[in-house]
């Protein structure tokens, strides 16, 4: 095999700038290799099955934790995060999620209103929420995100993950996507 050094490809005038693979063909390369802006460079997933339950109106970590190498500095990190099975144990009682850059909150998501219902033996309503939020941490080092939350306003216990029906919990999610530019 024989290897062809250049700088620059680009298609002919009569082509309309455009270079053509043959069928049966392809290009490859290493992971990252070969990128074009909005692709997704690499993906990571977390999903936690626990009840989480919290009743402090300080920030507490969920668990939801992801540490990721952006392979370039001018990429967008895509963090998506489904909770699931959301309630409370007293009236007017909302979650508030923040979403931590190492540490540190990047962004403030939404409050969740529990609506006052004690997803229990006797069941009762669930909720779910999904974020989507994009960064630009800018570096090639490793950056961990995270969720945070604490209850925001009224009293009690907020949940998520917590039982539903037939007592099967639910599983909420985490995603983090590197997206080139």
């Amino acid at each position: 095999m024989s290897t062809l050094t250049v700088q620059n490809i680009q298609g002919s005038s009569s082509s309309s700038n455009t270079i053509n693979v043959a069928s049966g063909h392809k290009i490859s390369g290493a992971a990252g290799s070969i990128t074009y802006p909005g692709c997704i460079i690499q993906s990571l997933y977390q999903e936690i099955t626990a009840i989480f339950s919290t009743s402090s109106t300080s920030l507490v970590a969920t668990g939801f934790s992801i540490a990721i190498t952006p392979k370039f500095a001018n990429s967008v990190i895509r963090s998506t995060l489904l909770l699931n099975g959301i309630s409370a144990n007293a009236s007017q009682s909302a979650l508030r999620v923040e979403m931590m850059r190492d540490g540190s909150s990047i962004a403030y998501l939404d409050d969740i209103s529990g609506y006052g219902h004690d997803i229990g033996a006797a069941g009762g309503m669930n909720q779910s929420a999904c974020y989507s939020y994009h960064d630009s941490p800018n570096t090639t080092s490793s950056v961990t995100y995270s969720y945070s939350c604490h209850r925001q306003g009224g009293s009690g216990v907020m949940n998520w993950n917590n039982y539903v029906s037939g007592n099967n919990r639910t599983r909420s999610t985490m995603i983090l996507e590197e997206i080139a530019q």
